[in-house]
């Protein structure tokens, strides 16, 4: 009869180590979560901010290429007139 009892300690002290490892590894895995979470956030905020950036850049750059074309039809027409002139 001891050995019964005996055994039945055992058990329910094994289930009671099963369960508290099982809670830690749940803590740590939600931890572990909300530290990804938030390094994600941050990513996502830094990818938002270099895509404003980046398109930023091409709008400069597509208002830098029409004042080039500008240019140089003016400086097209400024020959052109020269020409006229010379002649």
């Amino acid at each position: 009869m001891k050995e019964i009892y005996l055994i039945v300690i055992l058990i329910v002290v094994l289930a009671f180590v099963a369960i508290g490892f099982m809670y830690y590894v749940m803590n740590k895995t939600k931890s572990e979560n909300e530290k990804v979470k938030a390094e994600f956030e941050e990513l996502n905020k830094i990818y938002g901010q270099t895509k404003e950036n980046f398109q930023n850049h091409m709008a400069q750059a597509a208002v830098m290429q029409k004042e080039i074309e500008n240019l140089e039809e003016k400086i097209k027409e400024y020959e052109n007139l020269k020409t006229d002139y010379e002649e």
